[in-house]
């Protein structure tokens, strides 16, 4: 059961250990793009091309689908990235349980957006978790876990695709546990638990007052999706790539100290940030040193 390309991962690596899943579970189709074409998701994409059995349901707890689950009568029912809470009914029918692939080292990091919310804190190291679910937000005792340093200026989407990856390799090692009858239970210390909630549309706005480093952090935590925002005048600017460059105080906040081909300085509460590749509203995005060169700044301009 999974979404996105992070549960795609998983599902490569089952495919790989010769373990596919006897049923793929994702969201239903949703309207993207310009024409809001009914779009599946990238786990019903890959599943699809390879003649495995998908099912939509709107509800978990529509009786059609969990009669579906009976019918499979699933040793072990696994998600990743899913997206939803399995219901008491459903973590009840599969023989051996349901386990969870995690993008973080809990019990820190529950919830929707680990990895943005890992960036965005400065951390430097993470990791994957296999554990048992239960009824709570990834609350359940852990099975496995790997941990990872995060590179420097790393995004969102890069440290994903790299933990996809890792826990790939960590689910058929958890898998393999449970059918020897081997897999641990540890139990989470809730005095370590932290929650990584959904981004709020307010948290994608530069606060150009915190320190460069604060601002780096949410542009790449930000990155490829909802990426953080300014703005120039009255006109939105999406910020994609940024360095903490310069420190002390070098300004007010968000005044545009220069640019050159390297990109656009802009003044944080506490040094500089080099803006790399920005995307001005209407437009697409381009490095910040083009996007000077076509739009020049007026000495003292202020961006926020």
């Amino acid at each position: 059961m999974g979404t996105p390309a992070f549960a795609v991962a998983a599902l490569q690596a089952l495919a790989a250990a010769d373990m596919p899943p006897a049923a793929v579970v994702t969201r239903p189709d949703r309207p993207r793009g310009r024409g809001m074409l009914l779009t599946g998701s990238p786990v019903k994409e890959w599943a699809g091309g390879r003649d495995l059995p998908v099912w939509q349901p709107d509800s978990l707890r529509e009786e059609s689908f969990l009669e579906r689950v009976r019918r499979l009568d699933p040793q072990v029912v696994v998600t990743a990235a899913f997206g939803r809470l399995l219901p008491p009914v459903l973590l009840a029918l599969p023989r051996q349980g349901c386990i969870n692939l995690h993008a973080s080292l809990l019990p820190r990091y529950r919830g929707a957006a680990p990895v943005q919310r890992i960036l965005m804190a400065g951390e430097e190291r993470t990791g994957v978790t296999t554990f048992w679910m239960d009824t709570g937000m990834d609350t359940g005792d852990i099975i496995l876990q790997e941990e990872v340093a995060i590179r420097p200026e790393e995004t969102a989407g890069e440290l994903l695709e790299r933990l996809g990856m890792l826990g790939g390799a960590l689910l058929v090692r958890t898998l393999r546990l449970v059918e020897a009858g081997r897999a641990p239970r540890v139990a989470q210390d809730p005095t370590l638990a932290g929650a990584a909630p959904p981004i709020g549309r307010e948290e994608e706005e530069i606060r150009w007052d915190l320190s460069a480093r604060r601002i780096a952090d949410l542009v790449r935590g930000l990155n490829p999706s909802p990426g953080a925002r300014t703005r120039r005048g009255d006109a939105l600017l999406k910020v994609w790539r940024a360095s903490a460059v310069e420190a002390g105080s070098l300004g007010l906040p968000g005044t545009v100290l220069g640019a050159d081909r390297e990109g656009i300085r802009v003044a944080a509460g506490l040094g500089a940030v080099l803006l790399r590749q920005v995307q001005p509203a209407g437009g697409r995005s381009m490095g910040a040193a083009d996007y000077a060169l076509g739009h020049p700044f007026l000495p003292g301009e202020r961006l926020g």
